[in-house]
């Protein structure tokens, strides 16, 4: 007879993550695969904590706007969604969310990351937050995403992409991109050398800044095409900036303040000796005695002052 206790052995040794998550969005439940899926050392780590640790922020956002609504009208939903692991690094998962009644839902989830096919290549293109383009061996465009589209102001549909050649689409592109860069020809040198490119700068005619990244696909030693992704990273190169300037500024205004006070006590001490040697004439001479003590607390001040 199954008995509650060989129940939850069997739960917390399954290979598929299994959570439980109350009305608040916290965690009740979690099991041992599930803590491991995420990074986590022990199940003390979730329990009470909301959800949304699992999530960066656009996926929390795709939670709650897209997939929450279909749960609570449909009782469940199944999918792929893009987790992230307590180092901050993401996972791809496939998930089961089931509503239990009113009292929470539960959670069914598994490590898919190492399994990519192309709806699943889809799905990361369109969550990702880049411009993406993937060709087969023949440079022939078989995924292509929104975000490509917005990037670089393509006017024909992303279905229309599919199938044609990349390099004859980067030269519609060229026209939005400074004439210091032709991004046909750049793409080109790319493709011949088929190593992986990170990090390249392409600047835009409308002072957008993009990040393009190249990556060779390969199985089984053979080439079987290529990855492009396009990322915005003007708002990231400005900030840089205006720290730079920050500091620059903050640099200025230390030096401008350390010349400024040297400057100022070169200034003072030379009429402040002259002042002085006179005092010491001065106190030579015969002085009443009220002018000894005014002569007195000069010299206190003087020594004070300087």
């Amino acid at each position: 007879m199954l008995t509650s206790e060989k129940l939850l052995n069997a739960i917390n040794h399954s290979v598929d993550g299994i959570a439980i998550i109350d009305t608040e969005g916290c965690f009740q439940y979690v099991n041992n695969s599930h803590c491991s899926l995420f990074g986590y050392d022990s199940t003390n780590e979730l329990l009470g904590k909301h959800w949304s640790i699992s999530f960066n922020n656009s996926n929390i956002e795709h939670m709650n706007n897209d997939i929450f609504p279909i749960v609570n009208t449909n009782g469940h939903w199944s999918g792929d969604i893009i987790g992230q692991k307590k180092n901050g690094t993401q996972v791809v998962q496939s998930v089961t969310i089931t509503k239990i009644s009113d009292q929470g839902i539960l959670c069914v989830c598994r490590d898919d990351t190492k399994d990519i096919n192309l709806g699943r290549l889809e799905y990361l293109s369109t969550n990702l937050g880049k411009g993406i383009i993937v060709e087969d061996e023949f440079q022939n465009i078989v995924l292509a995403n929104r975000q490509f589209s917005n990037l670089f102001h393509v006017t024909i549909e992303v279905d229309e992409m599919i199938g044609t050649n990349f390099f004859d689409l980067a030269k519609k592109i060229n026209p939005v991109i400074k004439k210091n860069l032709e991004i046909n020809t750049k793409i080109i040198e790319i493709s011949k050398r088929r190593e992986p490119l990170y990090e390249e700068r392409i600047y835009l005619n409308n002072n957008r800044i993009l990040e393009m990244d190249y990556f060779p696909v390969y199985f089984h030693n053979k080439f079987k095409g290529q990855l492009w992704t396009f990322t915005d990273i003007t708002e990231t190169v400005q900030l840089q900036q205006n720290l730079i300037d920050a500091k620059n500024r903050a640099i200025n205004s230390e030096k401008a303040k350390t010349a400024f006070l040297s400057y100022m006590s070169h200034e003072i001490r030379t009429p402040m000796n002259a002042i002085l040697g006179l005092s010491e004439q001065l106190s030579l001479t015969i002085l009443m005695k009220d002018n000894h003590f005014l002569l007195k607390t000069f010299r206190m001040l003087q020594r004070v002052c300087c």
